[in-house]
């Protein structure tokens, strides 16, 4: 059995200080009240001769009682002894609930170092336990899965809606942006964007999509520009993304319980917000509209080298040879949509 850590050494101390402690005012005997004195009563005197009754008088009522010194002092010991007792049970109560506290951490404690020091099951120890792992791991991804689906099926869905109404309301994509940048907006005044690049940030969830963005150099330029971390920069457009994406199906399922068409509700709101046909479209800023525009070139690159190869030896004279990713991102965009538009690339 291996020493006991520093940790259970202070909670075995903290455990033997209030089990003490308990004792001590479990112990301790109840004061009983002093004793009321009884009121002396004066010896009877021996009997008068009856005189003539006088006339008879009004009534009067009889005097009110008057408290001695001695009542009121028992009294009042009485009641401090009733509050003694009180607050003596309340400390002991309190003492038992601490007390239990600390046992359920200790047990917590002794449980965690447990499963820290066993080793993960092989097949050959214990096929049941491997077995019962990845049914659970593939459980869960399973249900990733679904719910990746139904998002992309609701998506899709808002998609088959927008163009519905785009064929009404022509003006409709300027509504919609006008709309998503009034809702940016609110949500970097509300304090929300930073609160939720911050979840971005600390979730393992997002640590490959953020470092994937921020090694972009568009997203370094712009970090540099805020005076943020390239990791902080990526996280606030993925924390920006997940809100416009979660604020849109939010709108989705109120269109459906009313059952109307979310785009005529998003124009709604545009409209709501100060939007009317004809109304210059809301733009952020030059400069980060710049940078935004040269993040989502970068990703159309990044998204076309992919599906680009590197071109044969036997090219025409001439012809240019992409060796690597870094060739496609130096082309420009005439060179690059020349070569998507001529076909000389094949899927990998």
């Amino acid at each position: 059995m291996s020493e006991p850590t520093e940790l259970e050494k202070q909670v075995a101390a903290e455990e033997a200080a209030i089990a003490a402690r308990l004792a001590e005012l479990k112990s301790q005997p109840a004061e009983a009240p002093q004793p009321i004195e009884e009121m002396a009563t004066p010896a009877e005197s021996p009997p008068t001769p009856a005189a003539a009754e006088p006339p008879p008088a009004a009534a009067t009522p009889p005097a009110p009682k008057v408290e001695s010194e001695e009542e009121r002092r028992a009294g009042a010991a009485w009641a401090a002894q009733k509050q003694r007792t009180r607050e003596a049970e309340a400390r002991a109560r309190e003492l038992e609930r601490k007390l239990l506290e600390k046992e359920q951490e200790a047990a917590a404690l002794r449980a965690r170092q447990e499963r820290e020091q066993q080793p993960e099951p092989t097949f050959e120890d214990n096929p049941a336990e491997v077995l019962r792992r990845e049914t659970e791991a593939l459980k869960a991804e399973q249900a990733a899965l679904k719910a990746k689906m139904a998002r992309d099926e609701q998506l899709n869905n808002i998609r088959m809606q927008e163009a519905t109404f785009t064929a009404e309301k022509p003006d409709y994509p300027k509504a919609l942006q006008y709309l998503v940048q009034s809702e940016i907006g609110e949500w970097q005044r509300s304090g929300l964007a930073d609160v939720h690049t911050g979840e971005v940030l600390s979730s393992p969830q997002y640590r490959a999509s953020v470092n994937e963005i921020a090694g972009r150099p568009e997203v370094a330029e712009m970090a540099e520009k805020e005076g943020r971390t390239a990791d902080e920069m990526a996280a606030s457009l993925i924390a920006r993304d997940i809100y416009l994406t979660n604020r849109q199906v939010q709108l989705d399922a109120a269109a459906k319980r009313r059952g109307r068409n979310i785009a005529s509700v998003v124009y709604e709101l545009a409209e709501g917000r100060g939007y009317k046909n004809g109304t210059p479209q809301a733009k952020p800023p030059a400069e980060e509209e710049a940078a935004r525009q040269r993040v989502l070139q970068a990703k159309r690159v990044a998204e076309a080298a992919n599906s680009l190869s590197e071109h044969s030896t036997e090219s025409p004279e001439g012809a240019r040879v992409l060796r690597s990713r870094a060739d496609v991102l130096n082309l420009s965009d005439e060179q690059l949509d020349a070569l998507i538009a001529g076909g000389q690339f094949r899927q990998l």
